[in-house]
């Protein structure tokens, strides 16, 4: 059973590895990506993106139970540091799927 929505926001430049990363990771049965664009964080922007204001980047939803939450967190810290990800965790109220 999923307890947690963890959702991650990956640059383009490390978004393969990151892909890879989590499809290895065992209890991650299924996980969705949508291109969408990071407006702040200026400090990392291209003088480009400076000026249009925003930065493409990939968002990542994984729904994962406790452990294999703990994995994944790992496997960032471990592989992706000063990568440019950044997350956040939501537990969930419900999951359900409507065959």
């Amino acid at each position: 059973m999923s307890d947690y929505s963890l959702s991650i926001l990956c640059p383009p430049s490390v978004e393969e590895r990151l892909l890879d990363a989590l499809m290895v990771i065992d209890g991650i049965d299924v996980f969705t990506t949508t291109p969408t664009y990071l407006h702040g964080l200026q400090q990392r922007a291209t003088a480009m993106e400076q000026v249009t204001g925003r930065r493409r980047a990939t968002l990542i939803y994984v729904l994962v139970s406790q452990p294999v939450l703990e994995r994944v967190r790992e496997s960032l810290r471990r592989d992706f540091v000063g990568a440019g990800l950044r997350y956040w965790i939501a537990p969930l109220m419900d999951v359900q799927e409507l065959a």
